[in-house]
Protein backbone atom coordinates (compact mmCIF):
# COMPACT_ATOMS: atom_id res chain seq x y z
CA UNK A 1 0.00 0.00 0.00
CA UNK A 2 1.68 3.20 -1.22
CA UNK A 3 1.34 6.54 0.52
CA UNK A 4 1.26 9.88 -1.34
CA UNK A 5 1.04 13.46 -0.15
CA UNK A 6 -1.23 14.30 -3.09
CA UNK A 7 -3.39 12.12 -5.33
CA UNK A 8 -5.15 13.49 -8.40
CA UNK A 9 -7.81 11.47 -10.21
CA UNK A 10 -7.95 12.68 -13.81
CA UNK A 11 -5.24 13.97 -16.15
CA UNK A 12 -7.02 16.61 -18.19
CA UNK A 13 -7.01 20.41 -17.71
CA UNK A 14 -7.79 20.60 -13.97
CA UNK A 15 -5.52 17.68 -13.05
CA UNK A 16 -2.51 18.89 -15.03
CA UNK A 17 -2.89 22.45 -13.81
CA UNK A 18 -2.99 21.20 -10.22
CA UNK A 19 0.14 19.08 -10.74
CA UNK A 20 2.11 22.00 -12.15
CA UNK A 21 1.07 24.31 -9.33
CA UNK A 22 1.76 21.71 -6.60
CA UNK A 23 5.29 21.37 -7.96
CA UNK A 24 5.80 25.09 -7.39
CA UNK A 25 4.15 25.17 -3.96
CA UNK A 26 5.48 21.89 -2.54
CA UNK A 27 8.33 20.52 -4.69
CA UNK A 28 9.07 17.76 -2.16
CA UNK A 29 5.51 16.50 -1.93
CA UNK A 30 4.83 13.16 -3.62
CA UNK A 31 2.16 13.24 -6.33
CA UNK A 32 0.23 10.44 -8.03
CA UNK A 33 -2.06 11.05 -11.00
CA UNK A 34 -4.57 8.35 -11.93
CA UNK A 35 -6.07 8.34 -15.42
CA UNK A 36 -8.46 5.95 -17.10
CA UNK A 37 -7.19 7.18 -20.48
CA UNK A 38 -4.25 5.43 -22.14
CA UNK A 39 -2.66 8.58 -23.53
CA UNK A 40 -0.37 11.03 -21.79
CA UNK A 41 -1.91 14.44 -20.96
CA UNK A 42 -3.19 16.30 -24.03
CA UNK A 43 -5.24 19.39 -24.80
CA UNK A 44 -8.81 18.56 -25.80
CA UNK A 45 -9.25 22.04 -27.28
CA UNK A 46 -7.18 20.92 -30.28
CA UNK A 47 -9.05 17.71 -31.09
CA UNK A 48 -10.97 19.36 -33.95
CA UNK A 49 -7.67 20.60 -35.43
CA UNK A 50 -6.28 17.08 -35.12
CA UNK A 51 -9.40 15.61 -36.77
CA UNK A 52 -9.00 18.11 -39.62
CA UNK A 53 -5.34 17.13 -40.08
CA UNK A 54 -4.10 20.57 -39.03
CA UNK A 55 -2.24 19.33 -35.93
CA UNK A 56 -0.32 16.15 -35.19
CA UNK A 57 -0.98 13.99 -32.14
CA UNK A 58 2.34 15.18 -30.71
CA UNK A 59 1.15 18.79 -30.93
CA UNK A 60 -1.78 17.97 -28.63
CA UNK A 61 0.51 17.17 -25.70
CA UNK A 62 0.40 19.40 -22.63
CA UNK A 63 3.56 20.33 -20.81
CA UNK A 64 4.31 18.95 -17.36
CA UNK A 65 6.75 20.87 -15.21
CA UNK A 66 7.18 18.17 -12.60
CA UNK A 67 8.77 15.06 -14.10
CA UNK A 68 8.78 13.24 -10.77
CA UNK A 69 5.00 12.91 -10.75
CA UNK A 70 3.93 9.28 -10.88
CA UNK A 71 1.23 8.43 -13.43
CA UNK A 72 -1.06 5.42 -13.63
CA UNK A 73 -2.60 5.31 -17.11
CA UNK A 74 -5.41 3.07 -18.37
CA UNK A 75 -6.61 2.34 -14.86
CA UNK A 76 -9.38 3.55 -12.59
CA UNK A 77 -10.03 4.47 -9.00
CA UNK A 78 -13.17 2.52 -8.16
CA UNK A 79 -13.68 3.42 -4.51
CA UNK A 80 -12.68 6.17 -2.08
CA UNK A 81 -12.76 5.61 1.69
CA UNK A 82 -12.87 9.28 2.64
CA UNK A 83 -12.51 8.75 6.39
CA UNK A 84 -9.48 6.46 6.09
CA UNK A 85 -8.05 8.36 3.07
CA UNK A 86 -7.71 5.17 1.03
CA UNK A 87 -8.36 4.69 -2.69
CA UNK A 88 -9.05 1.24 -4.14
CA UNK A 89 -7.95 0.78 -7.75
CA UNK A 90 -9.46 -1.38 -10.49
CA UNK A 91 -6.57 -3.84 -10.08
CA UNK A 92 -7.36 -4.06 -6.31
CA UNK A 93 -4.28 -2.03 -5.34
CA UNK A 94 -4.91 0.36 -2.44
CA UNK A 95 -3.41 3.84 -2.18
CA UNK A 96 -3.20 6.18 0.80
CA UNK A 97 -3.41 9.93 0.28
CA UNK A 98 -3.23 13.00 2.48
CA UNK A 99 -4.98 15.38 0.08
CA UNK A 100 -7.11 14.28 -2.88
CA UNK A 101 -8.30 16.10 -6.00
CA UNK A 102 -11.17 14.61 -8.02
CA UNK A 103 -10.92 15.86 -11.60
CA UNK A 104 -12.81 13.09 -13.34
CA UNK A 105 -14.29 15.27 -16.08
CA UNK A 106 -17.34 14.36 -18.12
CA UNK A 107 -18.59 11.74 -20.58
CA UNK A 108 -20.77 11.93 -23.70
CA UNK A 109 -24.51 11.44 -23.35
CA UNK A 110 -25.81 8.92 -25.88
CA UNK A 111 -29.34 9.63 -27.11
CA UNK A 112 -32.09 6.96 -26.73
CA UNK A 113 -32.04 5.73 -30.32
CA UNK A 114 -33.18 2.23 -31.28
CA UNK A 115 -30.30 0.20 -32.73
CA UNK A 116 -27.61 2.61 -31.51
CA UNK A 117 -25.61 -0.05 -29.71
CA UNK A 118 -25.69 -2.56 -32.59
CA UNK A 119 -23.77 -0.49 -35.14
CA UNK A 120 -19.97 -0.38 -35.16
CA UNK A 121 -19.58 2.92 -36.98
CA UNK A 122 -21.30 5.15 -34.41
CA UNK A 123 -18.85 7.42 -32.60
CA UNK A 124 -18.55 10.13 -30.00
CA UNK A 125 -16.15 13.06 -30.24
CA UNK A 126 -14.82 13.81 -26.77
CA UNK A 127 -11.41 12.19 -26.20
CA UNK A 128 -8.25 11.49 -28.17
CA UNK A 129 -9.20 7.82 -28.27
CA UNK A 130 -12.58 8.78 -29.79
CA UNK A 131 -10.83 10.89 -32.41
CA UNK A 132 -8.28 8.22 -33.30
CA UNK A 133 -11.04 5.63 -33.74
CA UNK A 134 -12.93 8.04 -35.97
CA UNK A 135 -9.84 8.83 -38.07
CA UNK A 136 -9.00 5.14 -38.45
CA UNK A 137 -12.52 4.37 -39.65
CA UNK A 138 -12.43 7.15 -42.23
CA UNK A 139 -8.93 6.30 -43.48
CA UNK A 140 -9.58 2.57 -43.86
CA UNK A 141 -13.03 2.70 -45.45
CA UNK A 142 -14.50 4.25 -48.54
CA UNK A 143 -16.84 6.59 -46.69
CA UNK A 144 -18.37 9.69 -48.25
CA UNK A 145 -21.18 10.81 -45.94
CA UNK A 146 -21.11 11.57 -42.20
CA UNK A 147 -24.13 12.45 -40.09
CA UNK A 148 -23.67 14.34 -36.83
CA UNK A 149 -26.43 14.26 -34.23
CA UNK A 150 -26.23 17.50 -32.26
CA UNK A 151 -25.65 21.12 -33.28
CA UNK A 152 -23.77 22.29 -30.18
CA UNK A 153 -20.11 23.31 -30.09
CA UNK A 154 -18.73 19.78 -30.34
CA UNK A 155 -21.01 18.88 -33.24
CA UNK A 156 -20.14 22.04 -35.19
CA UNK A 157 -16.41 21.58 -34.62
CA UNK A 158 -16.58 17.96 -35.83
CA UNK A 159 -18.63 19.00 -38.86
CA UNK A 160 -16.15 21.70 -39.86
CA UNK A 161 -13.17 19.35 -39.44
CA UNK A 162 -14.73 16.54 -41.50
CA UNK A 163 -15.99 18.86 -44.23
CA UNK A 164 -12.41 20.09 -44.64
CA UNK A 165 -11.55 16.50 -45.62
CA UNK A 166 -14.11 16.68 -48.47
CA UNK A 167 -16.65 14.46 -46.75
CA UNK A 168 -20.35 15.15 -47.16
CA UNK A 169 -21.70 16.21 -43.77
CA UNK A 170 -25.24 16.47 -42.41
CA UNK A 171 -26.07 17.86 -38.97
CA UNK A 172 -29.34 16.88 -37.27
CA UNK A 173 -30.69 18.59 -34.17
CA UNK A 174 -34.00 18.44 -32.32
CA UNK A 175 -33.79 22.21 -31.67
CA UNK A 176 -34.77 24.80 -34.27
CA UNK A 177 -31.25 26.26 -34.61
CA UNK A 178 -27.55 25.72 -33.91
CA UNK A 179 -26.03 26.60 -30.52
CA UNK A 180 -29.52 27.17 -29.16
CA UNK A 181 -28.32 27.06 -25.52
CA UNK A 182 -25.50 29.53 -26.11
CA UNK A 183 -26.63 32.41 -28.28
CA UNK A 184 -29.53 34.46 -29.63
CA UNK A 185 -31.52 33.47 -32.71
CA UNK A 186 -29.86 36.06 -34.94
CA UNK A 187 -26.43 34.70 -34.02
CA UNK A 188 -27.58 31.16 -34.77
CA UNK A 189 -28.80 32.18 -38.22
CA UNK A 190 -25.50 33.92 -38.88
CA UNK A 191 -23.55 30.72 -38.14
CA UNK A 192 -26.04 28.56 -40.02
CA UNK A 193 -25.44 30.59 -43.17
CA UNK A 194 -21.68 30.10 -42.81
CA UNK A 195 -22.32 26.38 -42.29
CA UNK A 196 -24.44 26.14 -45.43
CA UNK A 197 -21.85 28.10 -47.42
CA UNK A 198 -19.31 25.32 -46.76
CA UNK A 199 -21.67 22.70 -48.22
CA UNK A 200 -22.88 21.18 -44.94
CA UNK A 201 -26.57 20.25 -44.64
CA UNK A 202 -28.51 21.18 -41.50
CA UNK A 203 -31.79 19.52 -40.47
CA UNK A 204 -33.36 21.38 -37.51
CA UNK A 205 -36.40 20.26 -35.51
CA UNK A 206 -35.59 16.62 -36.22
CA UNK A 207 -35.15 13.70 -33.82
CA UNK A 208 -33.43 10.45 -34.75
CA UNK A 209 -35.52 7.54 -33.49
CA UNK A 210 -33.77 4.52 -35.00
CA UNK A 211 -30.62 3.36 -36.75
CA UNK A 212 -30.73 0.73 -39.48
CA UNK A 213 -27.59 -1.33 -40.01
CA UNK A 214 -26.36 -4.01 -42.36
CA UNK A 215 -23.90 -6.51 -40.90
CA UNK A 216 -23.18 -4.12 -38.04
CA UNK A 217 -22.61 -1.08 -40.27
CA UNK A 218 -24.97 1.92 -40.23
CA UNK A 219 -26.90 2.34 -43.46
CA UNK A 220 -29.79 4.67 -42.58
CA UNK A 221 -31.15 6.92 -39.86
CA UNK A 222 -34.90 7.01 -39.27
CA UNK A 223 -36.27 10.37 -38.15
CA UNK A 224 -39.38 10.94 -36.04
CA UNK A 225 -40.95 12.67 -39.04
CA UNK A 226 -40.63 9.41 -41.01
CA UNK A 227 -37.83 10.69 -43.20
CA UNK A 228 -34.78 8.44 -43.75
CA UNK A 229 -31.18 9.62 -44.08
CA UNK A 230 -28.63 7.42 -45.81
CA UNK A 231 -25.22 7.69 -44.18
CA UNK A 232 -21.90 5.88 -43.82
CA UNK A 233 -20.98 7.00 -40.33
CA UNK A 234 -22.65 8.65 -37.32
CA UNK A 235 -21.21 10.93 -34.64
CA UNK A 236 -23.24 11.57 -31.49
CA UNK A 237 -22.59 15.04 -30.07
CA UNK A 238 -25.62 15.35 -27.84
CA UNK A 239 -24.10 16.72 -24.65
CA UNK A 240 -21.95 15.71 -21.69
CA UNK A 241 -22.67 14.38 -18.22
CA UNK A 242 -20.42 14.85 -15.16
CA UNK A 243 -18.39 11.84 -14.05
CA UNK A 244 -19.54 12.07 -10.45
CA UNK A 245 -20.21 8.39 -9.67
CA UNK A 246 -16.98 7.93 -7.71
CA UNK A 247 -17.70 11.00 -5.57
CA UNK A 248 -21.28 9.89 -4.98
CA UNK A 249 -20.12 6.43 -3.92
CA UNK A 250 -17.69 8.08 -1.48
CA UNK A 251 -20.57 9.92 0.16
CA UNK A 252 -19.66 13.38 -1.11
CA UNK A 253 -22.38 15.97 -1.56
CA UNK A 254 -23.73 16.37 -5.10
CA UNK A 255 -25.81 19.10 -6.71
CA UNK A 256 -27.82 18.10 -9.78
CA UNK A 257 -25.52 15.10 -10.32
CA UNK A 258 -22.36 17.24 -10.19
CA UNK A 259 -19.90 17.43 -7.29
CA UNK A 260 -20.66 20.29 -4.91
CA UNK A 261 -17.67 22.46 -4.00
CA UNK A 262 -17.29 25.34 -1.56
CA UNK A 263 -15.41 28.62 -2.05
CA UNK A 264 -12.02 26.85 -1.76
CA UNK A 265 -13.04 24.06 -4.15
CA UNK A 266 -13.24 21.73 -1.17
CA UNK A 267 -15.96 19.11 -1.33
CA UNK A 268 -18.12 18.12 1.63
CA UNK A 269 -15.08 16.25 2.98
CA UNK A 270 -12.20 18.36 4.38
CA UNK A 271 -9.38 16.53 2.58
CA UNK A 272 -11.04 16.04 -0.81
CA UNK A 273 -11.14 18.75 -3.46
CA UNK A 274 -12.72 18.74 -6.92
CA UNK A 275 -12.30 20.71 -10.15
CA UNK A 276 -13.24 20.66 -13.83
CA UNK A 277 -16.25 19.34 -15.71
CA UNK A 278 -17.50 17.19 -12.82
CA UNK A 279 -18.25 20.06 -10.42
CA UNK A 280 -20.62 22.98 -9.88
CA UNK A 281 -19.31 26.42 -8.97
CA UNK A 282 -20.78 29.89 -8.47
CA UNK A 283 -21.70 31.87 -11.57
CA UNK A 284 -20.34 35.37 -10.97
CA UNK A 285 -23.11 36.92 -13.06
CA UNK A 286 -26.17 35.24 -11.53
CA UNK A 287 -24.82 33.86 -8.24
CA UNK A 288 -26.29 30.44 -9.08
CA UNK A 289 -24.45 27.13 -8.91
CA UNK A 290 -23.62 26.01 -12.44
CA UNK A 291 -21.52 23.42 -14.22
CA UNK A 292 -18.15 24.58 -15.42
CA UNK A 293 -17.12 22.93 -18.67
CA UNK A 294 -14.39 24.95 -20.37
CA UNK A 295 -10.67 24.26 -20.52
CA UNK A 296 -9.59 27.69 -19.11
CA UNK A 297 -12.02 27.39 -16.18
CA UNK A 298 -10.74 23.89 -15.37
CA UNK A 299 -7.12 25.11 -15.53
CA UNK A 300 -7.91 27.93 -13.11
CA UNK A 301 -9.75 25.60 -10.76
CA UNK A 302 -6.87 23.11 -10.74
CA UNK A 303 -4.48 25.88 -9.75
CA UNK A 304 -6.78 27.14 -6.95
CA UNK A 305 -7.33 23.59 -5.66
CA UNK A 306 -3.57 23.02 -5.55
CA UNK A 307 -3.08 26.09 -3.37
CA UNK A 308 -5.62 24.81 -0.88
CA UNK A 309 -4.33 21.24 -0.96
CA UNK A 310 -0.85 22.57 -0.15
CA UNK A 311 -2.14 24.51 2.84
CA UNK A 312 -2.00 27.94 1.20
CA UNK A 313 -5.67 29.04 1.25
CA UNK A 314 -6.94 30.68 -1.91
CA UNK A 315 -10.61 31.36 -2.57
CA UNK A 316 -12.15 30.57 -5.94
CA UNK A 317 -14.22 33.55 -7.16
CA UNK A 318 -16.53 31.59 -9.44
CA UNK A 319 -16.90 31.76 -13.19
CA UNK A 320 -17.85 34.21 -15.88
CA UNK A 321 -17.29 31.59 -18.54
CA UNK A 322 -16.26 32.56 -22.03
CA UNK A 323 -17.00 29.75 -24.47
CA UNK A 324 -15.00 30.15 -27.65
CA UNK A 325 -14.28 28.24 -30.84
CA UNK A 326 -13.78 28.67 -34.57
CA UNK A 327 -15.63 27.02 -37.44
CA UNK A 328 -16.82 27.70 -40.97
CA UNK A 329 -14.35 30.53 -41.41
CA UNK A 330 -15.42 32.59 -38.38
CA UNK A 331 -14.47 32.85 -34.73
CA UNK A 332 -17.06 32.55 -31.98
CA UNK A 333 -17.19 33.62 -28.32
CA UNK A 334 -20.05 33.79 -25.83
CA UNK A 335 -20.01 34.79 -22.18
CA UNK A 336 -22.60 33.99 -19.57
CA UNK A 337 -25.77 31.98 -20.11
CA UNK A 338 -26.69 34.42 -22.87
CA UNK A 339 -29.81 32.69 -24.10
CA UNK A 340 -31.29 32.21 -20.62
CA UNK A 341 -30.52 35.77 -19.56
CA UNK A 342 -31.85 37.08 -22.87
CA UNK A 343 -35.20 35.36 -22.28
CA UNK A 344 -35.39 36.75 -18.73
CA UNK A 345 -36.04 40.25 -20.04
CA UNK A 346 -34.24 42.00 -17.17
CA UNK A 347 -31.43 43.43 -19.29
CA UNK A 348 -30.97 45.91 -22.10
CA UNK A 349 -30.00 44.21 -25.34
CA UNK A 350 -27.36 46.06 -27.33
CA UNK A 351 -26.55 45.20 -30.94
CA UNK A 352 -23.08 46.17 -32.08
CA UNK A 353 -23.25 46.97 -35.75
CA UNK A 354 -19.91 46.68 -37.49
CA UNK A 355 -19.15 44.99 -40.77
CA UNK A 356 -21.68 42.73 -42.47
CA UNK A 357 -19.55 39.66 -41.74
CA UNK A 358 -19.77 40.16 -37.95
CA UNK A 359 -22.43 39.61 -35.33
CA UNK A 360 -22.23 41.08 -31.85
CA UNK A 361 -24.74 41.42 -29.04
CA UNK A 362 -24.39 42.41 -25.39
CA UNK A 363 -26.75 42.18 -22.44
CA UNK A 364 -26.33 45.31 -20.33
CA UNK A 365 -27.47 46.29 -16.86
CA UNK A 366 -26.87 49.92 -15.88
CA UNK A 367 -24.02 50.18 -18.37
CA UNK A 368 -22.28 46.95 -17.28
CA UNK A 369 -22.19 43.94 -19.65
CA UNK A 370 -23.71 40.79 -18.15
CA UNK A 371 -23.17 38.57 -21.19
CA UNK A 372 -22.24 38.79 -24.84
CA UNK A 373 -21.96 36.99 -28.15
CA UNK A 374 -19.23 37.78 -30.69
CA UNK A 375 -18.98 36.15 -34.12
CA UNK A 376 -16.66 37.26 -36.91
CA UNK A 377 -13.36 36.92 -38.73
CA UNK A 378 -11.61 38.51 -35.75
CA UNK A 379 -12.75 39.23 -32.19
CA UNK A 380 -10.77 42.36 -31.28
CA UNK A 381 -13.00 43.35 -28.34
CA UNK A 382 -13.10 39.92 -26.63
CA UNK A 383 -10.54 40.71 -23.93
CA UNK A 384 -12.11 44.09 -23.19
CA UNK A 385 -15.59 42.62 -22.83
CA UNK A 386 -14.49 39.69 -20.69
CA UNK A 387 -12.73 42.04 -18.26
CA UNK A 388 -15.81 44.26 -18.14
CA UNK A 389 -18.01 41.28 -17.23
CA UNK A 390 -15.57 39.96 -14.62
CA UNK A 391 -14.90 43.29 -12.92
CA UNK A 392 -18.28 44.91 -13.61
CA UNK A 393 -16.79 47.74 -15.62
CA UNK A 394 -18.95 50.28 -17.41
CA UNK A 395 -18.99 50.14 -21.21
CA UNK A 396 -19.64 53.60 -22.65
CA UNK A 397 -17.89 53.21 -26.00
CA UNK A 398 -17.11 50.20 -28.09
CA UNK A 399 -14.51 51.05 -30.77
CA UNK A 400 -15.17 49.77 -34.30
CA UNK A 401 -18.87 49.27 -33.57
CA UNK A 402 -22.03 51.35 -33.45
CA UNK A 403 -24.18 50.52 -30.42
CA UNK A 404 -27.92 50.20 -30.92
CA UNK A 405 -30.51 49.37 -28.27
CA UNK A 406 -32.81 46.60 -29.45
CA UNK A 407 -35.04 46.10 -26.41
Amino acid sequence: MKNYRYVIIGNSAAGISAINKLWQLDPEGSVLCISREKEKPYNKCFLADYLAGEKSEEQLSTKLFHERVEFRFDTQAIEIDADRKIITMSDNETIIYQELLIATGSSPILPPISGLGAAKNVFTFHTLQDTNRLLSEIQHNDFSHVTIIGAGLSGLEAADALRSQNLLVTIIDRESRVLSHHIDEEGSRFIEQKLLDTGISFLPNQTVTAIKEKQGIVSELILESGRTIRTDLVICATGLKPNSELAHKAGLQLYKNSIWTGPYLRTSHPHIYAAGDAIVVKDQITGHLVRSCTWPDAMHQGMIAAHNMAGQPKEYPGIATVTSSAFFGVKFAACGNFQKLHKGGRYTVISCKGRDDEHCKMLMKEGVPMGFVLIGKTLPQLGKLRRAVLFKELITTFPAYRLQKTV
